[in-house]
């Protein structure tokens, strides 16, 4: 395609807006050319103008969705006065609210199969590259001490799940703004890969853990009852691990 004039950018856009709002709204199978050269009020012949067909304007609306939020992250990453977790935070709180303001789910995950396959590994490449961002300072705060050495890999799934899944349950107008969501979420995701308040870097025993607390409560529980006038000597002797 030619290099577009201003005039022609602004087509170009609005075609990639409007093809993803049917896309979600309707599914790709049943959106037409047609149907997409009404919404933005052109004839049909003009989007021929700027896309081969409609499997290259997906390919089109899905790459410059994913591109969006690799260039947000990758900037947040560059501003030196945040920290780890604010960075991670931030850039949470900034996809969910792309997608919140565009109102789209993930179209490569519901339309994948409809993607030429190069297109296809060209998507995947920039996901991942996407997904390269987070891991990268999740990376950086297991090497200074700051994380566990969680799964790294399924830390980063675990992320894009829940902002993938927030323009499915989110609301605007419920009870938690999106900085309080977002705050929420962190504070789990922090709470289970960040090391615990001792410092140590090792997880602790949590079955161990368990084990002395019912131990306490035995011994505790038993020790009255030993001392209870309604018991044998013997009963009570063993009870206080003297038989």
């Amino acid at each position: 395609m030619a290099k577009l004039t201003k005039k022609g950018l602004a087509r170009y856009q609005q075609i990639g807006e409007k093809a993803m709002y049917l896309f979600t709204e309707r599914g790709y199978v049943n959106t037409s050319m047609d149907e997409i050269a009404r919404a933005c009020g052109c004839d049909v012949a003009n989007l021929y103008n700027y896309f081969t067909n409609k499997e290259h304007l997906l390919f089109h609306v899905i790459k410059a969705m994913i591109s969006a939020g690799v260039e947000t992250s990758e900037d947040i990453c560059r501003i030196e006065t945040l920290s780890l977790r604010e960075k991670i935070k931030a850039i949470v709180y900034k996809q969910m609210d792309n997608r919140l303001k565009l109102g789209f789910t993930d179209l490569y995950t519901r339309f994948k199969t409809e993607l030429e396959p190069s297109h296809a590994r060209e998507i995947v490449s920039l996901r991942d590259k996407y997904d390269r961002v987070l891991h990268k300072l999740i990376c950086e705060g297991i090497e200074s001490g700051e994380f566990k050495k969680v799964d790294v890999k399924l830390t980063v799934i675990t992320i894009d799940a829940f902002i993938e899944r927030s323009v499915v349950w989110y609301s605007p107008t419920g009870r938690l703004s999106l900085e309080e969501v977002t705050d929420h979420f962190c504070d789990l995701l922090f709470y289970g890969i960040g090391l615990n308040d001792s410092g140590s870097k090792e997880k602790p025993d949590k079955g161990a853990l368990l084990t002395a607390a019912i131990n306490r409560k035995i011994q505790k529980d038993y020790s009255q009852l030993a001392g209870s006038a309604a018991i044998s000597p013997g009963l009570s002797k063993l009870l206080q691990g003297q038989l």
